[in-house]
């Protein structure tokens, strides 16, 4: 797993942080064949930007 690789951690602990992300909404995973091609959801991500830097 290239991300695990270039993050220095496990594969297992690379899975469980890429499925927190996928659960929040900040990534997308689709599979292809064997391989899974992560991307980012850029609306999702300014979203919760601009609440995390709004007055609550």
């Amino acid at each position: 797993m290239f991300i695990a690789e270039k993050l220095g951690v496990s594969q297992p602990t690379c899975g469980e942080h890429l499925k927190a992300l996928a659960k929040a909404g900040l990534i997308r995973g689709a599979k292809i064949k064997r391989w899974v091609f992560h991307q980012r959801d850029e609306d999702r991500i300014a979203k919760v930007k601009e609440m995390l830097s709004s007055d609550w």
